[in-house]
This record gives C-alpha cells, sequence and structure tokens, in this order.
C-alpha cells in the first residue's frame, strides 16, 4: 500500500512540474530608495503585469518602501535579454469604451500615425495604457495639448487633444492611471510606437 501511494505521489509531481516550476521561477529583490514598480521592472526586464501577478498587494497600492521585499520573476531576468521578447499588452486608453471615428494608417499616401477616439458629450478621463514614466507634455496644432509615456521595451504612448492634463513630466505612472481629461471639441488622439516607428495600437490594446 505505502509502494502504490510513492508511485500515485510520484506521478503527480512529474505531471506538474511544469506547474512547480513556473512557480519556483521567482527570486526575491530587496527594495532600494527611490525604486518604483515601473524602475524595477525594466531594471529586471519583466512587464508591470508580471510583477503584480507574483505581488498582488502592489496592484491596489503600486507604491514602494525602502526594505520592501518583492518577487521577481526569473524567465526573463537575464541583462541581455532582448527588450522584443517581452509581450506587450495595453490597456484601452479611455475610461469607458469610445467607438474609433479614424484607425490607423500606414499607406504613404493617406497616413495616420495612430487612432482617432469619437469625441464624447462631456470630457471623460484618459487613462495611461500601461505602466511608464512621463516624457513629455506638450502641444502642437493637429495635437492640441499631448502627453507622451515611455514603457519598458521600447514602446512610446502619445495622447492628443487633451483638455486638461493631471500629470507632470517626470512623473511615474500606474496602469491605468487617470493622467488626463479629453476636450470638448476633439475625441481622443492615441498613439503606439516601438522605439520611434510607429505601430497600429488596436492590436496591442486588451
Amino acid at each position: 500500500m505505502g509502494s502504490y501511494r510513492f508511485i500515485l505521489i510520484a506521478i503527480f509531481i512529474i505531471c506538474n512540474l511544469p506547474l512547480y516550476s513556473e512557480i519556483a521561477s521567482w527570486k526575491s529583490y530587496k527594495v532600494s530608495k527611490g525604486d518604483s514598480l515601473y524602475q524595477v521592472a525594466r531594471k529586471f526586464k519583466v512587464t508591470i503585469n508580471e510583477l503584480y501577478s507574483l505581488n498582488p498587494d502592489k496592484k491596489k497600492n503600486p507604491s514602494l518602501y525602502t526594505g520592501e521585499i518583492l518577487k521577481i520573476p526569473t524567465k526573463y531576468s537575464s541583462p541581455n535579454a532582448p527588450a522584443s521578447q517581452v509581450k506587450a499588452y495595453f490597456q484601452f486608453p479611455l475610461e469607458k469604451r469610445v467607438s474609433i471615428d479614424r484607425k490607423f494608417s500606414g499607406l504613404s499616401y493617406a497616413p495616420h500615425k495612430g487612432v482617432s477616439f469619437r469625441k464624447t458629450s462631456v470630457p471623460i478621463g484618459v487613462m495611461a495604457s500601461r505602466g511608464g514614466k512621463v516624457v513629455t507634455i506638450d502641444y502642437m496644432d493637429g495635437y492640441g495639448n499631448y502627453i507622451v509615456l515611455e514603457h519598458f521595451g521600447g514602446y512610446y504612448s502619445v495622447y492628443g487633444n487633451i483638455g486638461k492634463i493631471l500629470v507632470n513630466e517626470g512623473q511615474n505612472i500606474s496602469p491605468g492611471q487617470k493622467i488626463g481629461l479629453t476636450e470638448k471639441k476633439n475625441g481622443l488622439y492615441f498613439q503606439l510606437s516601438l522605439q520611434d516607428r510607429p505601430v497600429d495600437p488596436l492590436p496591442y490594446i486588451l
């Protein structure tokens, strides 16, 4: 009876080795002064969502304190791993679903480097599509007031036609954080770039 039970346990462990290896594939990191989730993710070449999966309490409170212990996934921890290996997903950039007025176009004779959402009857919240850092706040004809966020993996997101800006340059931003309000006369313009090349945002948006 004892040997039979041992065999069953052995079979169970063998069948679940991938699960055990996934659970064990993390290491501890002691937070240093000035660390943010974005900086830690960038340092270890992981995504914010991967940090959340091992540190679920950070989803409600993303602030870090010195000496705190974080679990870091190790499968992407090699400092030489190319950023393209990290799959990128982005959240919808508005606080409620709004239909698209004009889609992305890479055509040379009719380019449109992002997507334009339909305007709403009242201003609504513009949400950070992914955690990152505010690198630019400015104004440009055709874009109005706009915000540029830098994300891990060489991605940048651009939010144009902002009526009210709620963040500052250099500020670290959490996924889904409200960064502004739309204009009354225009819908949000949203652009996603990998390095300096605009890409169609729609396949990336969850």
